[in-house]
């Protein structure tokens, strides 16, 4: 049911705490910055662990993610490596 025929978008946004710029990207079918965003810096965590052979751990992804450019913490590196199930050979 569209609501918005009747009832102001900005007072339903309102309403449900949401803010009428995410509801438009949302309708707009854009995906919002933080996933996509994951998405790209666990596909370049891939890459590295792949190229080293499976032999890189966190702290050396991290360095190798930071040398690329990629703004991201170690601990946030050894969360999604673990959400990847990647795990350093010894």
């Amino acid at each position: 049911m569209e609501l918005s025929c009747c009832i102001p978008v900005r007072f339903l946004c309102k309403y449900f705490s949401v803010s009428s710029s995410s509801y438009y990207q949302w309708r707009k079918g854009i995906e919002p910055r933080r996933p996509r965003v994951k998405k790209t810096i666990c596909k370049a965590i891939e890459e590295i662990f792949q190229e080293s052979k499976e032999t890189y751990g966190s702290p050396r992804v991290y360095r190798e993610l930071r040398a690329k450019g990629f703004s991201v913490s170690e601990n946030t590196v050894a969360k999604y490596m673990k959400e990847l199930g990647l795990d350093a050979r010894l």
